[in-house]
């Protein structure tokens, strides 16, 4: 009987695929296109980066560079404004609010999912989800997503950290 599994991947932080199976390939540290740092392994929990899906006897098709790790959620460095919110989204599973807080907090990271939205308005987004659960914004985990998706002006309207 045989079984597939995911090969590991090598990544530059700004997304560019150096191979989705490191065992055929000698990963550089710095990549080729960008001059950005190779990873192999999640930041955040070392795990391996999801490279390719093998199946024995089996020729892969096209490989997509995962957003996501699959050990512990955490986005990539490489992953956009949508998906840092994703991640946020993803967090606030975790978060201990009552229904209706957690329908507002939701309700208005849905909305800034908007890539249009300008910057008085997301300001205005993100003071609401400070007013509905102040301590979502600050946590250890939730900051720094926070923080990436706010320019240096909208931290200072919100009272947060400059970074």
């Amino acid at each position: 009987m045989s079984f597939s599994t995911y090969k590991q991947a090598a990544i530059c932080k700004r997304g560019h695929v150096e191979t989705s199976n490191i065992e055929r390939t000698q990963v550089s540290p710095r990549c080729h296109q960008c001059g950005a740092q190779i990873l192999t392994q999640c930041p955040a929990c070392n795990f391996r980066i999801r490279g390719y899906h093998y199946i024995p006897n089996v020729v892969h098709g096209s490989y997509t560079k995962p957003d996501f790790c699959d050990g512990c959620g955490a986005a990539f460095p490489w992953v956009d404004r949508k998906g840092r919110i994703y991640e946020l989204q993803n967090r606030l599973d975790d978060e201990e609010l009552d229904s209706a807080t957690e329908l507002v907090v939701r309700e208005q990271l849905e909305a800034l999912t908007n890539p249009d939205l300008d910057e008085a308005e997301q300001v205005r987004r993100w003071q609401r989800i400070k007013t509905a659960a102040p301590d979502f914004l600050l946590k250890a985990a939730t900051n720094p997503i926070v923080t990436s998706l706010l320019t240096a002006e909208g931290k200072k309207q919100l009272g947060l950290p400059p970074s």
